[in-house]
């Protein structure tokens, strides 16, 4: 059974997400270069929720999107934006 019956062709091809992300360091990680200790910055949690989607244009063109932003404890955010091209021969 097609659950897409009642959409257009592009409507099938795309397939939009949404992920939510918890990360959690127990550790404080670092690393000791010379005898100077350089150490993580940030806190112990730090979140991460990210949209996008990816679809076929074609049989060998694919396309993928996503926007996602992380955030913390002291003030940690950081953003970003991918884009994606797939040709396939």
């Amino acid at each position: 059974m097609d659950i897409y019956s009642n959409k257009s062709n592009v409507e099938k091809n795309v397939i939009p997400y949404l992920e939510m992300t918890w990360i959690h360091n127990k550790n404080k990680l670092g690393v000791l270069l010379d005898d100077n200790l350089v150490n993580q910055s940030g806190g112990k949690n730090s979140y991460e929720v990210k949209v996008g989607a990816h679809g076929h244009i074609n049989q060998q063109l694919s396309l993928r999107g996503s926007l996602d932003h992380e955030f913390g404890e002291n003030s940690y955010k950081k953003s970003s934006l991918t884009l994606g091209l797939k040709y396939s021969f």
